[in-house]
């Protein structure tokens, strides 16, 4: 039987986020029965890199948590990461 698959894309946040008493490994913790938590969180990554590589990246997945919007705050305009968000 296949497990349910949950994948955390994101930026810096994101890769860290299996740090001892990060909030990624609390995740995988909780679900350790349930499902495969999966970090894919790539520092220095915003809306436009992740746009590119999101359908490279993954199949189909059970659950996607994506969290950019460090990156997107700090690097760049408000018009250009609006336009990430909006394709």
């Amino acid at each position: 039987m296949a497990r349910p698959e949950i994948v955390l894309f994101g930026d810096s946040i994101t890769e860290q986020s299996f740090r001892s008493g990060g909030w990624g490994s609390s995740l995988a913790d909780y679900y350790s029965r349930k499902a495969d938590i999966l970090n894919r969180g790539y520092g220095g990554y915003n809306t436009r890199w992740a746009l590119f590589m999101l359908h490279h990246l993954f199949p189909l997945s059970s659950a996607m948590k994506i969290l950019l919007q460090l990156e997107d705050s700090l690097l760049g305009t408000r018009v250009t990461y609006g336009l990430n968000l909006t394709g």
